[in-house]
């Protein structure tokens, strides 16, 4: 009775979550749309609606398979519907379109080539982490989708890279990455007083080193609604399922559970080094502070979605307040 509860609740989250998304992209701007909106919105749909797999239990130990993976079929289909897509409207040079399907076909093949046992990393899952999420981090190809200046970038890559990545362990690897939707008073309690925290620490850094300047509130609540949603979907959760939820989980296992503090500290510091390209020391410092905190949150509550509302409510008050 209990799981049936449970999974009732799940898939209300996920409608919710859905329906809030269909909202977000209503309200878009015409002017943010790169291409043919009616084109444009399907996709990105497409691409939230892979959350259901997150939820749903059942429907991904029903698309377990020991050959091939119906969710990667599925998040393969979405970028490249949005490669063709580029490829023919919008002139995208067929040099780019290969690359696209480079960075999800070797790591598809490296992974579906790898056997391991369950709930476990095996070592070349760090290759392959790497072989995605370099030429991301060093905008190796860029497909546009939705743009607005100063508010929001989604080009669909990213996303769907991680959301690959993710589906592949949740189906052949079962690697348990925290996806608890479970209140726990506790746990929610520490990740509001360690973000408060980060944010006063933050804030007093980042005015220190005259990189951030506090400008007031300067968004509109339209355009707050939907950095918000962004963020929390499509920056946060997928910045935390990557460091976090694979990163730090596969360096605690080859580490050692008995030595957390280096898995830690090795994970703050790819954080920060992965934001070294976007304001120099300063960005790295702040960036690997903040890159400590929800990594601590994720190891206290073993919960992404504790760290993932860390992260958000931090890059919120960043981009809100302060330019």
């Amino acid at each position: 009775m209990s799981s049936i509860l449970n999974v009732e609740r799940d898939n209300m989250v996920y409608l919710i979550i859905l329906v809030i998304h269909l909202i977000m992209l209503t309200i878009l701007p015409p002017a943010a749309w790169i291409g043919n909106k009616a084109v444009v919105f399907p996709l990105l749909v497409f691409n939230f609606s892979i959350y259901f797999l997150f939820f749903e239990r059942k429907m991904v130990r029903f698309l377990q398979s020991k050959k091939i993976s119906i969710p990667l079929i599925m998040v393969g289909a979405i970028c490249l519907s949005s490669g063709f897509y580029f490829l023919v409207q919008q002139s995208l040079p067929w040099s780019e379109f290969v690359k696209i399907v480079l960075i999800y076909a070797i790591p598809s093949l490296m992974l579906l080539l790898t056997k391991n046992k369950l709930n476990s990393f095996h070592p070349i899952d760090f290759i392959v982490f790497l072989a995605i999420f370099i030429p991301l981090e060093i905008n190796w190809v860029a497909v546009p989708l939705v743009y607005i200046k100063k508010l929001i970038t989604f080009d669909g890559v990213f996303s769907v890279s991680v959301l690959f990545v993710l589906f592949t362990y949740l189906v052949n690897r079962q690697i348990d990455m925290g996806f608890s939707l479970v209140f726990d008073k506790k746990h929610w309690t520490e990740t509001f007083i360690l973000t408060a925290m980060l944010i006063v620490l933050e804030v007093l850094l980042g005015t220190q080193f005259h990189f951030l300047t506090f400008s007031g509130w300067h968004i509109d609540y339209k355009n707050a609604f939907i950095l918000a949603v962004f963020m929390f979907f499509n920056a946060a959760l997928l910045e935390e399922i990557f460091f976090r939820g694979l990163i730090y989980n596969y360096l605690a296992q080859f580490i050692g559970e008995g030595r957390l503090f280096l898995p830690l500290l090795l994970n703050t510091l790819l954080f920060g080094l992965t934001h070294l390209n976007n304001g120099g020391m300063p960005m790295f410092l702040l960036s690997s502070l903040a890159g400590f905190v929800y990594c601590l949150i994720y190891i206290r509550t073993k919960n992404i979605f504790c760290a993932t509302f860390s992260h958000a409510m931090t890059n919120m008050v960043w981009m809100l307040f302060f330019i």
